[in-house]
């Protein structure tokens, strides 16, 4: 399957380091990264610092996307 299509079609997108995470945050789509990454402090994604933020997040509703300028 095509990593793109599974984007599209997420309400949010969950990676642990993979480019994938910024591209999606690019894309418009909140990212949530719980890796380290090239990316993580650029601003687009959320990064929890916690098991419980982590929580947190996923069971918002509506989480929205972050900016996608640094992307």
């Amino acid at each position: 399957m095509d990593s793109y299509d599974i984007v599209s079609a997420a309400d949010v997108v969950l990676t642990f380091g993979s480019t994938i995470g910024i591209e999606a945050a690019y894309y418009g789509k909140p990212s949530i990264l719980l890796g380290r990454a090239v990316y993580e402090d650029l601003g687009s994604c959320y990064v929890p610092s916690s098991h419980d933020e982590l929580m947190k997040l996923l069971s918002s509703s509506g989480i929205l996307p972050k900016n996608y300028l640094a992307a």
